[in-house]
């Protein structure tokens, strides 16, 4: 009985022990599995937040680059607002001189007719010079950065294709077709001459002068400036384009020429009342007012 006792224990103990075994592999196996488990779990953020961190960045980086454009336009806007107005303020000098010498030195008064035709080629001149001398090309290069602060994309390359273009507009060639036309449009300004009440038995030739100086002065720049574009000659008709030099200039003229013609039916018999002599040198007189205004208006709105 002893024996047999003993064996029992011995087979038992050894039961014990191989039943402790497995729960002991088991226990050591879900132990690595906990810790490879969660050695995985920590390692999955981190690919996770990389892309998104590369995303911010990139993001980050395009944001900078598409910004910088603006800055560089914004900056540059005021220097060219700065030339425009100096441009503008001698230009205005050079109109008041210049209808000065007609009236005081020359024969405007004394033969109109002659003093307007040999005049053309000058105006054409003073037009030219204005034209090439930086004040206009600056008009130009703030209507094509307004164009690039306007463009979503900010690119570089659009910056450097608006560089591009200011460049050819402000060559010799776009101010000759410019003047071109405007000599063309006189016959339209002729017209709107004689809608006014212009007299259509008599003066025509005066006339006709009278509306090449209009034609000249008004609309060659806002031809140079702004082309042929449609849209804004819409805003220019309808009066709805915001008043720089340019655009001053040329409501300048018209507004001059309209108050020149009220000296005309007054009984005073002054030589200067004769037709169109009043309405030539308004028209010189509001263009150079205009250009000043419009100039002062442009600068001082954009400084603020």
């Amino acid at each position: 009985m002893g024996k047999r006792a003993s064996s029992n224990k011995a087979l038992s103990a050894k039961k014990s022990s191989s039943s402790i075994k497995p729960t002991g592999t088991s226990t050591a196996v879900n132990s690595s599995a906990h810790t490879n488990s969660s050695a995985t779990d920590n390692a999955i953020p981190i690919p996770a937040l990389e892309p998104f961190k590369v995303a911010n960045a990139n993001n980050s980086a395009a944001a900078t680059t598409s910004s910088a454009p603006v800055v560089k336009v914004t900056h540059k806007h005021s220097s060219h607002n700065h030339q425009n107005f100096i441009c503008a303020a001698i230009y205005s000098l050079v109109l008041f001189g210049f209808i000065y010498l007609a009236i005081a030195k020359g024969s405007l008064i004394n033969d109109p007719v002659l003093a307007m035709t040999q005049s053309i080629p000058i105006i054409i001149a003073i037009q030219l010079w204005y034209c090439l001398s930086g004040g206009l090309d600056a008009e130009v290069i703030c209507v094509h950065n307004h164009k690039i602060s306007k463009d979503s994309s900010g690119s570089t390359s659009a910056v450097k294709k608006s560089k591009k273009s200011v460049t050819l507009q402000s060559s010799f060639s776009p101010a000759v077709l410019a003047t071109i036309l405007s000599l063309l449009m006189s016959v339209l300004v002729f017209g709107l001459l004689i809608l006014f009440g212009a007299p259509t038995s008599s003066f025509v030739y005066e006339t006709f002068l009278c509306a090449v100086h209009i034609s000249i002065l008004s609309v060659q720049p806002l031809v140079f400036v702004y082309n042929l574009d449609s849209n804004i000659w819409k805003d220019i008709i309808s009066a709805n384009l915001p008043l720089n030099g340019v655009y001053g200039a040329s409501v300048g003229t018209w507004v001059g020429a309209w108050l020149g013609a009220i000296p005309i039916p007054l009984d005073w018999d002054r030589p200067w009342q004769q037709w169109p002599i009043t309405i030539l040198v308004g028209s010189y007189l509001g263009t150079a007012v205009g250009t000043l205004i419009g100039a002062l208006y442009r600068k001082f709105r954009k400084s603020k």
